[in-house]
């Protein structure tokens, strides 16, 4: 059974002597000149997102660029929380960055748009799959002790495969750390 504790913001459940072991820069395999702009993806509150592709591989990756104010664990919540985060039916998000006043995230890209995307009704047998593996991503991200807080059709993501995609963690919330609840 978990102890309760009072509300907490991001800067406490992440002070900069706890953040995550994970580097803010570029891999070294991967540079700008890599890679080209091919289109320009979306936009939300806080950031947009565009498609870039390996000018050798091929490979896409979609970035998400969100505007920061300065280098507080509070404006990198979401990469802090999204690079502790691995499952099928959540969006991979690769390596992360902060250069000057912007965040990067170079996240896995889903080609098949999103659910809010879609024009007709779900066929029965889409709408019973999507919904399971809906419930197995946002079940993984509870049992992680991390409530979404902004899931919508335009934030849950299609490969081509069929696969869903939970996506946009900007808004999300801890309510588990240390075997603490945390009071949302």
């Amino acid at each position: 059974m978990t102890q309760t504790t009072t509300p907490v913001s991001p800067v406490s459940i992440f002070p900069p002597s706890e953040l995550p072991e994970r580097s803010q820069e570029m891999p070294a395999h991967v540079t700008d000149e890599e890679w080209e702009d091919v289109e320009f993806l979306g936009v939300g509150s806080f950031g947009h997102v565009r498609l870039l592709r390996n000018i050798e591989t091929e490979e896409l990756l979609a970035v998400k660029e969100v505007k920061c104010k300065s280098t507080s664990s509070e404006e990198l919540y979401e990469a802090i929380i999204h690079s502790q985060i691995s499952h099928e039916n959540v969006i991979k998000l690769f390596f992360w960055k902060k250069h000057n006043d912007t965040l990067f995230m170079y996240m896995e890209y889903a080609s098949g748009g999103s659910l809010g995307d879609l024009k007709s009704p779900l066929a029965e047998e889409d709408a019973l799959l999507y919904f399971e593996q809906l419930r197995k991503g946002v079940d993984f991200l509870h049992s992680r002790g991390v409530i979404h807080r902004d899931l919508k059709p335009h934030n849950i993501l299609l490969t081509e495969d069929r696969v869903i995609k939970i996506a946009d963690l900007g808004l999300c919330s801890l309510y588990i750390w240390k075997d603490a609840e945390i009071y949302l």
